[in-house]
């Protein structure tokens, strides 16, 4: 069940590395602060893990290419709607 956690907490935390990352661009500063708040928090469990288990490295880099892959296609999504 690790596994499924360390993969969800990594995919969770690259989002919000996304979503920090916008809000820095637009100079947002409780957005982004927010955002990287949460960056530590979904980052802690799985280190927390990893570091026990080195097999559990292995969902936490699928969880975070899945991460970004997603924000990352939700953002093209998101653009292509508002130029229409």
């Amino acid at each position: 069940m690790s596994w499924v956690f360390v993969f969800a907490a990594m995919a969770a935390a690259d989002v919000f590395w996304a979503c920090w990352s916008a809000a820095v661009t637009a100079r947002r500063p409780a957005l982004a602060a927010t955002h990287g708040a949460a960056i530590v928090v979904c980052g802690a469990f799985p280190i927390v893990e990893y570091v026990s288990n080195h097999w559990l490295l292995v969902p936490a880099v699928a969880g975070a290419w899945f991460g970004t892959y997603v924000s990352v296609k939700w953002t093209q999504l998101t653009a292509s709607d508002t130029e229409r």
